[in-house]
């Protein structure tokens, strides 16, 4: 269950860092802090 959560998370990642290409709203540094925050929440 871990494994499948930690996949998730780096799924979300991967989407968020397209979307933000796209669009170019959301800097490297929020993405790296939103990862960070949800990756604590994990472990």
């Amino acid at each position: 269950m871990k494994r499948f959560k930690i996949l998730m998370l780096v799924v979300l990642c991967f989407t968020s860092n397209v979307f933000a290409q796209e669009k170019e709203e959301i800097s490297k540094e929020d993405r790296l802090s939103y990862y960070e925050q949800h990756t604590k929440e994990v472990i």
